[in-house]
C-alpha cells in the first residue's frame, strides 16, 4: 500500500542521510544500527510499542548485533593470550604474508557483501513485483554498485580516520583479527543474526592488540551507535514521515 511504501521510503532515507552525514564528517558508522534504528523508531512512533515482534526482535536481531563485536574482543583476545608467543627481534616478515592480508580483506569484504547487501537490498525490493526474477537480482545489483561508487567516491575519508585510529598490531595479530572478522560476519549472514562488521573488526583488533586503551576504544565504539546512530536514524525517519507527505502536498 502506498502507507507501506512510506514507511520504507522513510527508513532509506533517514538511514542514507544519517549514513552520508557520518562519513562526509569521517565518522564511522554502522549502517545497521541506522536501519534498525529508523525501522524500530518510525514504527514504535506510528503504531505503537506493541507493534513490533519484541521476542524476535531481541533473539534474533538486537543479541547478536550487540553480542557479535563483543564476541570477536574476547575470542581474540583469549586466543592471543593461549597463543602468545616471544616476538625474535629482527625476524623478518614472511613473504606470503601480504597475499594472506590482501585475502583476510576479500573475505571480509564479502562477508559485509553476505550480511549488509540483504538488509539494504530487501528494503529496495520493497517496490518490486513479488515473485519476479527482478525481485531478486535487481535490488542486489543496485546495492553492489552503490557500495562500489560509494567506496570508491567517499569510502577514501572514513578509512583515513580508522587508519589515524589505528593501534601497533604485527602482521599474525592482524591477520588473525582479518580472519576472525571475516569468519564471524559470514557466520552471522548464514543464520541469519545481522552484524556490523564495522564493530566486529573493531572487537577482533582491540582484541588482538590487548592493549587498554585499544579495548577501551572498541567498547566505546560499541556502545555509541546504540546511543547515537540509533535514535539519531530513528528520529530522522520520524521527521521524513511526518513532514514528507506534507512537502510532497505542497508540490
Amino acid at each position: 500500500s502506498p502507507f507501506d511504501s512510506s514507511f520504507v521510503v522513510a527508513v532509506l532515507v533517514a538511514a542514507t542521510l544519517w549514513v552520508l552525514a557520518a562519513t562526509l564528517v569521517r565518522l564511522p558508522v554502522s549502517t545497521t544500527h541506522a536501519i534498525l534504528g529508523a525501522i524500530m523508531l518510525q514504527g514504535i512512533f506510528l503504531f505503537g510499542l506493541s507493534s513490533l515482534a519484541w521476542d524476535f526482535l531481541v533473539i534474533r536481531i538486537l543479541l547478536p548485533l550487540a553480542g557479535g563485536p563483543l564476541a570477536a574482543l574476547i575470542g581474540i583476545y583469549l586466543f592471543e593470550r593461549l597463543t602468545k608467543r616471544p616476538q625474535v627481534p629482527g625476524k623478518e616478515k614472511p613473504k606470503w604474508v601480504e597475499l594472506a592480508h590482501w585475502g583476510s580483506a576479500a573475505a571480509t569484504a564479502y562477508a559485509r557483501g553476505a550480511n549488509d547487501a540483504p538488509k539494504m537490498a530487501v528494503l529496495g525490493g520493497f517496490f518490486l513485483v513479488a515473485n519476479s526474477v527482478e525481485s531478486v537480482w535487481v535490488p542486489y545489483s543496485i546495492v553492489a554498485v552503490a557500495v562500489l561508487v560509494g567506496s570508491l567516491v567517499l569510502g577514501r575519508r572514513v578509512a583515513q580516520t580508522l587508519i589515524g585510529r589505528a593501534f601497533p598490531l604485527d602482521y599474525g595479530q592482524r591477520l588473525r583479527a582479518g580472519i576472525a572478522t571475516a569468519a564471524l560476519v559470514s557466520a552471522g549472514a548464514y543464520f541469519g543474526a545481522p552484524l556490523s562488521t564495522t564493530h566486529v573488526h573493531a572487537g577482533a583488533t582491540a582484541g588482538a592488540s590487548g592493549l587498554k586503551e585499544s579495548i577501551r576504544w572498541a567498547l566505546r565504539g560499541m556502545v555509541l551507535p546504540w546511543l547515537v546512530t540509533l535514535p539519531a536514524a530513528g528520529l530522522l525517519a520520524i521527521g521524513v514521515a511526518v513532514i514528507g507527505p506534507r512537502l510532497l502536498a505542497l508540490l
